[in-house]
């Protein structure tokens, strides 16, 4: 499922700011819940809704080694919006 997120973390970031993940524009099945910016030097991904721990862990370790392989990424933000309250 974390394949096309992790396609994209493949290439070279842009110079400008830039989204360089949009889930929420339907491309990518699986994964309309998240994106990812590039505001150097913060790479900031934003999951939406009810998503399982798993799957956000595992999208947390992806970003985390992307950082730790691109000198330009000095912080890695991965912030959870519209969760529901038990």
């Amino acid at each position: 499922m974390l394949s096309p997120l992790l396609d994209l973390l493949t290439g070279p970031l842009p110079e400008d700011v830039a989204r360089l993940f949009h889930g929420r524009g339907l491309c990518y099945e699986g994964l309309s819940f998240l994106n990812v910016d590039w505001f150097e030097p913060v790479v900031g991904a934003v999951v939406y809704g009810d998503v399982d721990d798993d799957l956000v862990a595992s999208i947390a370790a992806a970003l985390a080694a992307f950082g730790e392989h691109e000198s330009r990424v000095q912080c890695v933000s991965l912030q959870r919006r519209g969760r529901g309250t038990n």
